[in-house]
């Protein structure tokens, strides 16, 4: 599993970089947002925003980043337990801690949609990993959380602007 998800994970970078180069943003607006997306998550929207970009540049790249983030770590994740005896005692003890949350186990995958929006991207992937949900719907389901929370800071943010403007 370790090679299929690098691959994924490398697509979605290439994606990443040719939506950017693709983009017509200034090189430092292009700094400013993917550094604000590495740090901020989906609140880069409202950066972006500042910045000039257009909303619907912002949903395809925050989105696409999100995924490249979100595979790379599956791919990490799979490396890092097929080499290490250390990791594989450490995901089956973390197992049974996130196997005993209440919350994972009454709404099962369908808990990474408001997972992603709490604690991000970043956090969000483990858990998926951690109890073995399938790659794929796992990707889909947090890939659509962080839309839900792109279109909000997006609408929050026009709607702020449009009240200031």
């Amino acid at each position: 599993m370790p090679l299929p998800m690098a691959l994924g994970a490398a697509g979605a970078w290439l994606t990443a970089a040719v939506l950017l180069l693709l983009s017509g943003v200034p090189p430092l607006s292009l700094l400013a947002l993917v550094s604000a997306t590495l740090l901020i998550e989906y609140g880069a929207a409202a950066v972006g925003i500042g910045l000039g970009v257009s909303p619907e540049f912002l949903l395809l790249f925050i989105t696409t980043f999100a995924c490249a983030i979100i595979l790379s770590l599956f791919a990490i994740f799979d490396a890092l337990a097929a080499t290490s005896a250390r990791v594989c005692g450490f995901l089956e003890r973390a197992q049974v801690k996130h196997g005993q949350s209440r919350i994972l186990r009454k709404y099962g995958i369908l808990s990474l949609v408001p997972l992603v929006l709490i604690i991000g991207f970043y956090f969000s992937p483990p858990v998926a990993w951690f109890m073995g949900w399938d790659r794929r719907w796992s990707l889909i389901l947090l890939a659509i959380g962080e839309v839900i929370g792109i279109v909000l800071t997006l609408a929050a943010t026009l709607g702020v602007l449009q009240i200031l403007g």
